[in-house]
C-alpha cells in the first residue's frame, strides 16, 4: 500500500484561513476576545470559543455550498464530484471513532462536525499555503477536519480494502481527537499535550504508532516541553518531537493512572496552565514530570 508518512500530519492553530470579509473581522475580534478572557470564568471563555468555532463553521459551509455532501449521525462530509467512494469511507471512519473519542473526553456537539475531503495533495496544500514538499493526509483547524481523499494516497483496490487501510492508517482518529481536545479545553491546551494525547488515542483505536513500535530514543537529547509548545513545527527532529509527546502521555497514564489525562484536561478547561494542571493532578512540577518521564523512557 502507498501509505503517506505520519510525520506530515498537521494540526493548525490560529484564525480561519481565507475567510470572507465578514467572517475575517468577526474571527479576528473573537480571537482578541478569547485572549483577553483567558483569566475570566470558564463559562465566558467557553462562550467566546464556541462563537469562534461557529463563525469558522459558517465560513466553511458558505465556501463549500456547491460541493456534494454526505450526512451521518455526527458528521457532515463535503467532497468534490467524483470522490463519492472516498467520502463514504471518510464518513464511515469518522462515525466509527466518534463515540470512543467523545465518550473518553466528555465531548458532545449539537451540530454535525464538518469534514472537508480534498481530491489531491496539491489541493489540500494550496488551501493551507503549504509547499509542495508537504505530504499531509489531514489537518484540524478551528472545529473543521480536512483530509486527503483515500484514493489520493492508497493504491487502487476494492472499496473494502481501501476502507480498511484508511481506517487503520488514515488521519481520522488523530484529527478527531485534536478537535475534541480543542473543544473540551476551550482552546487552552499546549501543543505537545494535544499531540501526545492524539497519538495515544490513535494508538488505542488503531494500533498505529509514529516511528514504529520499536522506536528508541537512544542517545537523543529530548526537547524541553515548554519549547515544544512554542516552536513545535520548527523543531529539527520531528520524529523525536512526536514520539516524545506520545511517550509522555504513555508515562502519565501508566505512572499516575488512566484518569490522569482527563483530570489535567479539566484543569485546562477551567483556564489553568499545563504547569498548574500537572502540579495539581500529578503532584509534580513540569520539570519534575519531564525528569521522571526521561528516567522512565530513555
Amino acid at each position: 500500500m502507498n501509505l503517506t508518512s505520519f510525520e506530515n500530519r498537521h494540526m493548525l492553530y490560529g484564525k480561519c484561513l481565507s475567510p470572507s470579509v465578514f467572517v475575517k473581522y468577526f474571527t479576528v475580534v473573537l480571537t482578541v476576545v478569547i485572549a483577553l478572557l483567558i483569566r475570566v470564568p470558564s463559562e465566558i471563555r467557553g462562550y467566546a470559543h464556541s462563537l469562534f468555532w461557529e463563525a469558522c463553521r459558517i465560513h466553511v459551509l458558505l465556501n463549500t455550498y456547491d460541493m456534494p455532501s454526505l450526512a451521518g449521525e455526527h458528521f457532515l462530509v463535503k467532497y468534490n464530484k467524483g470522490d463519492l467512494e472516498g467520502a463514504r469511507i471518510v464518513l464511515k471512519t469518522a462515525e466509527r471513532y466518534y463515540d470512543s473519542v467523545a465518550d473518553e473526553y466528555g465531548f458532545t456537539s449539537a451540530k454535525p462536525l464538518v469534514v472537508v475531503v480534498y481530491s489531491s495533495r496539491q489541493e489540500l496544500n494550496n488551501f493551507f499555503g503549504w509547499p509542495a514538499s508537504i505530504s499531509a493526509m489531514g489537518a484540524y483547524h478551528a472545529g473543521v477536519i480536512r483530509v486527503l481523499a483515500p484514493q489520493a494516497w492508497i493504491l487502487p483496490g476494492d472499496e473494502a480494502q481501501m476502507e480498511s487501510v484508511f481506517m487503520n492508517s488514515g488521519p481520522m482518529a488523530h484529527e478527531l481527537t485534536h478537535l475534541v481536545l480543542d473543544k473540551v479545553t476551550e482552546g487552552n491546551i499546549p501543543r505537545w499535550f494535544t499531540e501526545g494525547v492524539a497519538q495515544f488515542e490513535e494508538y488505542r483505536l488503531t494500533g498505529f504508532q509514529f516511528g514504529g513500535g520499536n522506536y528508541s530514543f537512544g542517545k537523543k537529547d529530548p526537547y524541553d516541553f515548554g519549547k515544544m509548545d512554542k516552536d513545535f513545527d520548527d523543531l529539527p527532529d520531528q520524529t523525536l518531537a512526536y514520539r516524545q509527546c506520545f511517550s509522555a502521555i504513555q508515562y502519565m497514564e501508566r505512572k499516575y493512572g488512566p484518569d490522569s489525562v482527563y483530570q489535567i484536561l479539566k484543569v485546562l478547561a477551567g483556564g489553568g496552565s499545563i504547569s498548574k494542571a500537572i502540579d495539581e493532578i500529578l503532584g509534580a512540577n513540569l520539570e519534575e514530570f519531564q525528569s521522571g518521564w526521561k528516567s522512565w523512557a530513555i
